[in-house]
């Protein structure tokens, strides 16, 4: 999965369409590994000492962040271990180079999306110290 994005008829996951809400879908992943989305998102906050537009981890390979506020219609979900590279566009608007060499052009200037990658960092980091104190 590169990225989910709401659609009219549901959510389009790279380009599946699936008729299914994003929330209830992403849900639904993060039950298979024994949580939800709500804890998911609780814990990324607590680690990351913030409150909004906070990256969470699904599994093992799924680490996504949004583009805009989850309840915002036209957030991105993109998945950050499938980001090959990324580049300015215009002024507001990026460009996604997937690990596949797919393309997708998101709404959001270059600096917010380097700063979602940024915690996207410091999630992992920090998830992997707090792993290692039970190892």
């Amino acid at each position: 999965m590169k990225y989910i994005k709401r659609d009219v008829n549901g959510i389009q996951i790279d380009n599946i369409l699936v008729d299914t809400s994003l929330i209830k879908y992403i849900n639904n992943l993060c039950i298979k590994s024994h949580s939800t989305i709500d804890g998911r998102i609780n814990a990324s906050k607590k680690i990351l000492l913030k409150n909004s537009k906070v990256p969470f981890i699904i599994n093992d390979n799924i680490l996504v962040f949004p583009t805009k506020s989850l309840r915002d219609y036209e957030t991105i979900l993109i998945n950050f271990f499938s980001v090959m590279s990324f580049k300015k566009v215009q002024k507001n608007k990026t460009e996604i180079i997937f690990n596949d060499l797919t393309k997708i052009t998101i709404d959001i200037s270059l600096n917010v999306l380097k700063n979602q990658m940024n915690l996207c960092h410091n999630l992992m980091h920090q998830t992997s110290k707090i792993e290692s104190v039970y190892k």
